[in-house]
């Protein structure tokens, strides 16, 4: 985005429009260095139910996954790395700060086999169901 130089109305509109738009998103999702909710895709089959978390931009020593009472918790730091040029910059907008996101769990799942995978900005949780719920096929004779 290129930034003009000479002021005109159309820039102080813009300029308007970008405020109202901060504003707006600091309303909905809170200000920056705050804790955001990742967002989750859960599907399952027989065997396991997998969460994927969409946590980009965060290093795979930065999060942090526990089972306790039957929650899974997903917690992640987004650090920001300090520019070499802080007074030059013109824009930022991108967000640093905790995620964070608790989930039930149903009693079906192994919590001892639970395995997690980081890879392109999305973790992977696999939760493995138990031997005795998983549906068992009866043959007809």
């Amino acid at each position: 985005m290129a930034i003009p130089k000479k002021r005109t109305k159309k820039n102080e509109l813009w300029d308007l429009r970008r405020e109202v738009d901060r504003l707006f998103r600091e309303f909905i999702e809170g200000p920056r260095n705050m804790v955001y909710l990742p967002a989750l895709d859960i599907y399952e089959d027989e065997d396991k139910i997998v969460i994927e978390a969409d946590i980009p931009g965060v290093k795979k020593e930065d999060i942090k996954i526990s089972v306790e009472d039957n929650i899974l918790t997903i917690k992640a730091e987004k650090k920001k790395e300090e520019k070499a040029e802080e007074k030059d910059i013109v824009y930022e907008e991108i967000a640093y700060g905790l995620y964070a996101r608790e989930i039930d769990l149903p009693h079906t799942v192994d919590t001892e086999k639970i395995e997690a995978e980081y890879k392109d900005g999305v973790l992977k949780i696999s939760l493995p169901k138990k031997e005795e719920v998983k549906p068992k096929q009866i043959e007809i004779k």
